[in-house]
């Protein structure tokens, strides 16, 4: 199929909480920019390029970045995907969140074309529907509390509990939230690289006596030494998120055994093909992976369960649910009831925009 136009759109959702933080930041805002590539026979496929800066986007570099690579991808047909994902690494070095919405949009495109659900092309389902593990944002701890016992009141069971790096403070807020749900939640932490190894470890040993199930990237992301020491000697699961941020890292992590799992996430890797790959390198080298959180549109959480659909190996659970405290989504077609995310099932990726 010859492409006849292809459309960018800046996408800037408001957060239902404008105070929403994390260790690297805040915003009042989540950004990305719709890429919508159209055929000469009027199909449109939709990919979303992620702006996120502590991965090294912003709306300016993924404008910037996909305006060049335009002129280059019309010259070939839509089905010729690998050839342009090939281009696309020759002509940009990183930048992945980009070629992410090319590579989305143009699986998109194809399933569109067939008249199949996008989890076709990578063999079909072995699951339809997905816990989902909701983000609270750093707060003081009873307030977390209080917004975790929200969320669980509409059946979420699976919480990760952002934390700053003040070893204290951090565990007071995990026990506060045990405390405040009791023993059937399922709790993770999530340090985004705020602490050194050794306050890692601290963390770690005094959260894991209110039973949490993994820590996500508690050192800095080019710590691979205080990430692996901080493994060898955790008690929970140790799992990266900015330490995987292309194949090659996940290649690394996984040949010197750094961690316990790796965070999967489609708009860092590169496209869909790309976080396909990167499963199959965690599963050939016996290290977990699972799908982390796919913050933006719902197009974006669509693309990515589609993939985790296929993939029997992924462990714990995703979070495809955060798309649910932004407001003003250009997309719809994901439900979520009781806690668990339902997979699209129309044709392409499934969802349609508003």
């Amino acid at each position: 199929m010859n492409i006849s136009e292809i459309n960018l759109e800046d996408c800037i959702l408001r957060k239902e909480d404008p105070e929403w933080r994390f260790a690297l930041g805040a915003k009042p805002t989540t950004e990305g920019v719709i890429v919508s590539i159209k055929t000469e026979e009027g199909l449109i496929g939709y990919g979303y390029a992620s702006a996120t800066p502590h991965m090294g986007s912003n709306l300016e570099s993924l404008n910037g970045t996909l305006l060049r690579l335009i002129p280059f991808i019309k010259e070939h047909d839509t089905t010729q995907m690998s050839s342009i994902r090939i281009m696309m690494e020759r002509m940009i070095q990183g930048n992945n969140q980009a070629k992410s919405a090319i590579d989305n949009a143009l699986f998109d495109l194809t399933a569109k074309s067939m008249k199949i659900p996008l989890h076709r092309l990578f063999g079909g389902t072995v699951r339809t529907e997905f816990p989902v593990l909701r983000i609270l944002a750093i707060k003081e701890p009873e307030e977390m509390a209080e917004q975790a016992q929200k969320l669980f009141n509409k059946g979420y069971r699976y919480f990760k509990i952002k934390v700053h790096g003040d070893v204290s403070l951090d565990i007071e807020r995990v026990a506060a939230i045990r405390k405040k749900l009791g023993d059937t939640a399922n709790l993770t932490v999530d340090a985004n690289q705020a602490y050194t190894p050794k306050d890692a470890i601290r963390a770690v040993n005094g959260m894991s006596k209110f039973g949490i199930d993994l820590i996500e990237q508690p050192v800095a992301s080019d710590d691979y030494d205080g990430l692996k020491l901080v493994t060898e000697t955790s008690p929970v699961t140790v799992e990266a998120d900015e330490s995987a941020a292309s194949l090659k890292d996940v290649f690394h992590l996984v040949k010197h055994r750094i961690v316990d799992a790796v965070s999967l996430k489609v708009p860092k890797l590169g496209g869909l093909w790309n976080t396909l790959t990167a499963a199959q390198i965690c599963r050939a080298g016996n290290v977990k992976f699972r799908f982390g959180a796919h913050v933006g549109s719902q197009l974006l959480n669509a693309h990515a369960m589609h993939l985790a659909a296929t993939l029997p190996d992924a462990w714990y659970v995703s979070e495809f649910g955060e798309f649910s405290r932004l407001l003003d989504d250009p997309f719809n077609g994901i439900k979520i009831k009781n806690g668990i995310a339902h997979l699209p099932n129309a044709h392409g990726a499934g969802v349609s925009p508003t």
